[in-house]
């Protein structure tokens, strides 16, 4: 099968859905409702103990002005708080309180249920198959980013 037409409408669906699984708040068990980029930044943060808002950004690839939006929300919805490193006013690191690490942990466990899907999938397969299968992924994307950078003005 070489119809690339065919192989594009699979990839722009794919696409689409894994946008959307980034992009759509999911409301859980806990009554919090969130979106995956919260939860991801939220995941950093109880993984990564005394981490700076700069590092975090770092980390995330984000701007230290998106990071303090982002926890500014989480904060005001009382999953984040702010504590002191070693005591220097100035500098500050993100915490979970104890509502924000029952929420990284039930988002966790529905987490859990995607990769045990995409696995379960991948059992079907031969190890060469898989590993054709990642080289194909991976081929497209970095020709997909070449492609972007060479038609989409940097500047803009």
């Amino acid at each position: 099968m070489r119809d690339i037409g065919n192989y594009l409408k699979v990839i722009y669906s794919f696409s689409a859905t894994i946008d959307k699984l980034r992009k759509t708040d999911i409301t859980l068990d806990c009554g919090v409702t969130i979106n995956t980029a919260a939860m991801s930044m939220m995941n950093v943060i109880d993984m990564n103990s005394e981490m700076t808002v700069t590092d975090l950004g770092q980390k995330m690839h984000l701007t230290k002005g998106a990071v303090s939006q982002m926890l500014t929300k989480l904060c005001k919805m009382g999953l984040t708080a702010k504590e002191q490193y070693d005591g220097n006013e100035k500098k500050v690191y993100p915490v979970l309180t104890e509502r924000g690490k029952t929420v990284v942990d039930e988002y966790r466990e529905k987490h859990q249920v995607f990769y045990t899907g995409v696995a379960e999938l991948l059992d079907g397969y031969t190890e060469e198959d898989c590993n054709v299968i990642y080289q194909f992924l991976k081929g497209f994307d970095d020709f997909a980013s070449e492609y972007a950078d060479s038609i989409y003005d940097k500047k803009a």
